[in-house]
Order: structure tokens, then sequence, then C-alpha cells
């Protein structure tokens, strides 16, 4: 948890999308299903969210979520402001963001 893009998303319209057992208005839902880790996603742009029918809060408009074992988790996805190059210690250089 705790993803940064690198690049804000673009302007879509909200739509509701829909998956097998996810639901959701929202401009952008990306879903990974696994057996052993359950459900993992992302959502931008996001009014509502539903898995299995039962209603979720995302962290805030734009996050990433589990659903696993029947426990949910969602974290904001905080898109920066800006960032600078770093080196890293061994000479490379790095972005360094800032929200």
């Amino acid at each position: 948890m705790g993803a940064r893009p690198a690049h804000p998303a673009h302007s879509l319209p909200s739509e509701a999308l829909k998956t097998e057992s996810i639901s959701a208005t929202a401009q952008v839902l990306l879903v990974r299903q696994s057996p052993r880790d359950g459900i993992s996603g992302v959502v931008l742009g996001c009014s509502a969210l539903a898995i299995d029918g039962q209603n979720q809060v995302p962290g805030s408009e734009d996050s990433e979520f589990t659903f696993a074992k029947g426990v949910w988790n969602a974290a904001a996805i905080e898109t920066p402001d800006t960032f600078r190059w770093e080196e890293d210690g061994k000479g490379n250089l790095a972005p360094h963001y800032y929200p």
C-alpha cells in the first residue's frame, strides 16, 4: 500500500464499472483476483465501490485496496505535485516525489 503514480490520470468520465464480484462508479477500476491472495486493486475517481454487493469505503476518490479473508483495507493514493532528481548514495539518480 502507499503507491504513488508517476503521472496524473487523464480526465475520464465516471462510469458504472463491474467485474465478477466488484462494482464501482469510477473513472478507472483495475482488479487482480487470486484464490490465495484475495482481491486487490486500484480505483481512480471513485464515488462508490461494492464487493459481492456489500458497499465498501474507499480510502479516497483515488485509492488502492485489498479484500482477503473477509478483511477490507484501503489507502488513499497521494498524487505528488512535484518531484526532483536525487542521488541514491550509489551514484544513481532517482525521482523524489513531494505531495
